[in-house]
């Protein structure tokens, strides 16, 4: 079988329209996978005050003060990797909306036994989410917001965040 310029610009057009059709085509709204725009938190770090993330075995607040971030009874935290969290949170968009209204929340490590994060400003919560399990491959995280039914799916780069402060503040 002989290759033809004809051919190779046939199949690369084809692909081309194959692509184009693909991004531009619109998923139905309440079934399949959407997109899911803006970043997870929607104020600059470092207006935020307070940082509370509570699971099941721990529990930690930080608290903003003059010099770094503290706990609830005044300890130092490190303040580079609460600080790094609330990066990651306000660079962090959803890759994709998972399910709009899961049946089985826990399916995704949801619902009342998950791990909630809060992110609280001057003029109150800015972000609460509940953090479930990472998907199969281990590279994302489903998350959905406190009081909302659809689960997103968000880097891992989350869960990295949230495990190095846990370490860290256990060793402050």
């Amino acid at each position: 079988m002989a290759v033809t310029l004809r051919g190779t610009l046939l199949l690369i057009g084809l692909l081309t329209a194959l692509v184009a059709f693909q991004a531009f085509t619109r998923r139905p709204a309440g079934g399949g996978v959407a997109m899911a725009p803006g970043a997870l938190l929607s104020v600059p770090p470092r207006s935020v005050t307070r940082v509370e993330i509570e699971e099941r075995d721990w529990q930690l607040v930080a608290i903003r003060s003059h010099d770094g971030w503290r706990d609830t009874g005044g300890r130092a935290l490190p303040s580079e990797t609460v600080d790094d969290l609330l990066e990651t949170l306000a660079g962090l968009r959803p890759v994709l909306v998972v399910e709009h209204e899961p049946e089985r929340p826990g399916d995704y490590g949801l619902g009342p036994h998950a791990m909630t994060l809060r992110v609280v400003d001057g003029e109150g919560t800015q972000l609460a989410l509940e953090v479930g399990e990472r998907n199969p491959a281990w590279t994302g995280l489903y998350v959905r917001e406190v009081g909302r039914p659809a689960v997103l799916l968000v880097g891992a780069l989350l869960r990295w965040e949230i495990d190095k402060l846990r370490g860290r503040s256990r060793d402050a």
